[in-house]
């Protein structure tokens, strides 16, 4: 890496890449994002987890977090017998406070999309990539977009059905039995939901791949790769960022900005 000047690349334009861009310039340097021009519909986003400096300006609100069933069922219903690692109803208190990802991303989106350049990140054309001309380079797309192809790295994930409130698309939430501020998370085997919430005023419901949404009367849900756990290592120049970049469980969105200003700073 060019270490000498201020300009880093950012791959991809969803919220961990505009969160690099932001934080970028917050250091001091230039951004040169590198993405297909397409806002993140935010679909099953719920909040930040932390404040990020500079960008969330409203007041947090406290989120009640909540399971029934034990952690054990929870885990098996999501991940599946063989997934031993930790999952959120371990790991996050029950009230939290949590900040308005959506207000966040639209003001990422305002600031920041003059700045994308048209471009298709995969492990071919990241070959020919200028990375020398950059300071950084970092990537928000999947991981495993830049796995080179005849490598035998291992990538883990898991698959599960999700439908998310927009302001044009909605859930009657009353269905599920949600108030405003609230993540339920059920492990038992009725309800088919894994997962259920409304933060923000936006409802998100999730099902797991083996218990599909079909049986409760939504339609239009989407299909989404979870990320687990990956050992790739190709193109080790560059610093992988956000759940998807890391492939990773258990990084958060605002991670990025954590991760970014302790590289740039």
């Amino acid at each position: 890496m060019n270490t000498r000047n201020k300009t880093v690349a950012i791959l991809g334009c969803g919220p961990a890449g505009l969160i690099a861009a932001h934080m970028a310039k917050t250091a001091g340097y230039e951004p040169k994002i590198f993405s297909i021009p397409k806002p993140s519909d935010l679909y099953g986003c719920q909040y930040l987890h932390a404040p990020i400096p500079n960008l969330t300006f409203s007041a947090p609100v406290i989120v009640s977090y909540d399971r029934i069933g034990t952690v054990e069922q929870y885990r098996r219903k999501v991940y599946g017998a063989k997934w031993k690692g930790d999952v959120s109803t371990q790991t996050l208190t029950r009230e939290h406070p949590a900040w308005d990802i959506r207000e966040a991303y639209e003001r990422l989106w305002d600031d920041n999309n003059a700045l994308i350049e048209p471009y298709l990140v995969t492990h071919d054309s990241m070959g020919s990539f200028p990375k020398n001309e950059f300071a950084f380079v970092f990537s928000s797309i999947p991981a495993i977009a830049l796995c080179v192809k005849g490598k035998s790295h291992s990538f883990e994930s898991s698959h599960i059905y999700a439908y998310g409130e927009t302001p044009t698309r909605k859930i009657e939430m009353d269905d599920f039995s949600i108030g405003n501020n609230h993540v339920l998370c059920n492990g038992l085997d009725a309800p088919l939901w894994y997962r259920v919430s409304r933060v923000f005023g936006y409802g998100t419901v999730e099902w797991s791949i083996s218990n599909p949404p079909s049986e409760s009367g939504i339609t239009g849900s989407s299909l989404v790769e979870k990320p687990l756990s990956n050992d790739c290592t190709c193109f080790p120049d560059i610093i992988r960022i956000g759940r998807y970049g890391r492939w990773e469980k258990g990084i958060l969105t605002h991670h990025a900005a954590e991760q970014v200003w302790e590289v740039l700073r």
